[in-house]
């Protein structure tokens, strides 16, 4: 039985110093057949000669080099507007980031393992420490909405920067990657997963993330701080077909409070951000009461207590010696 063409796609934008190693992470995956596709946005650093070298070696890849540097975003979806149709699945890879050797194959095998999967997760290690995903050790397979709901309402972490999706994904016409919110790739995973289908979460690591200065999370997404108002808007829009009224509600509040905190605090501290999330929240007739202060206030203990420490999120696994139903 022939097996699925996969594609990683890699943006890269003066990724000399990462790019080669992105490069050995795809050479050494122990599943075959992998075609490596990589958007150069017009790199000064000599990421292009690198990319050459490997060709010339006949690694399996695909280059484009844009003639100038556009956003970065728009370089994500030039990469997946690479990818060929004969592919069946892709997956991101950052220039900076990394896949364990066994994880394209264990991806493709759990995708192939039941029907109308449309995407597949696992564990992300950052900097080389596992983050809690917070998904029930005792299944791996999920139906979409219900993977949507538990990222809404218990926290679980599905790793945007790793999952493998169907390339019957795209969808013509449509940009793969939102341009219009900063958080573009939680948009992308709760978009595919609002399509239908299953999402399979394996409970072992399938993609290594570094954190380093240079990152976007450590630049941009640092000074314009928009995540949170950004899951207001997804819990509107995403929330609606997973969630039950009251959970939506309840997520929606539980964003708000948090914006209504940081508007406090931020007036001081940051009054340009704070302006402009108070232009945000008065266009969609949220801005916030003395009563909605008081009570984001309030709630903050509990708020920290729940997302760090309380783990009341996760069920508790059923002790080994318990009595079972019909024993």
């Amino acid at each position: 039985m022939t097996k699925p063409l996969v594609a990683i796609y890699t943006p890269v934008y003066n990724g000399a110093k990462f790019i080669e190693t992105a490069i050995k992470t795809v050479l050494a995956q122990t599943y075959q057949p992998i075609v490596h596709v990589i958007v150069d946005n017009a790199s000064t650093d000599g990421t292009d000669e690198i990319i050459a070298r490997y060709i010339a070696q006949g690694a399996n890849i695909i280059v484009k080099r844009n003639p100038e540097t556009v956003p970065q975003v728009d370089n994500f979806n030039l990469a997946v507007d690479m990818v060929p149709a004969e592919a069946k699945y892709m997956r991101l890879m950052c220039a900076d980031d990394g896949i364990p050797p066994m994880a394209i194959e264990r991806m493709v095998a759990a995708a192939e393992s039941v029907d109308n999967v449309i995407m597949v997760g696992g564990v992300e290690r950052v900097n080389g420490v596992e983050i809690p995903h917070h998904f029930p050790r005792e299944s791996t397979v999920f139906e979409a909405s219900n993977a949507i709901a538990r990222w809404f309402a218990d926290y679980a972490r599905i790793p945007m920067m790793h999952i493998l999706t169907r390339t019957d994904t795209r969808r013509q016409g449509v940009p793969y990657y939102n341009t219009a919110v900063n958080s573009a790739d939680t948009d992308m995973m709760l978009r595919v997963l609002s399509q239908g289908g299953r999402y399979v979460h394996l409970h072992e690591p399938i993609g290594d993330t570094t954190n380093h200065p240079g990152t976007r999370r450590e630049t941009l997404d640092a000074r314009i701080m928009t995540i949170i108002w950004e899951h207001t808007y997804y819990a509107e829009i995403y929330g609606a077909g997973a969630l039950s009224n009251s959970e939506r509600e309840r997520v929606r509040r539980s964003h708000l409070r948090v914006m209504y905190r940081r508007l406090l605090f931020w007036t001081f501290s940051k009054p340009d951000l704070a302006k402009r999330d108070y232009a945000f929240l008065k266009a969609r007739g949220l801005q916030p009461s003395f009563a909605d202060y008081l009570d984001a206030l309030l709630f903050w203990p509990e708020h920290v207590y729940i997302k760090r420490f309380s783990g009341m999120h996760l069920p508790k696994p059923w002790p080994d010696d318990a009595v079972r139903p019909g024993s």
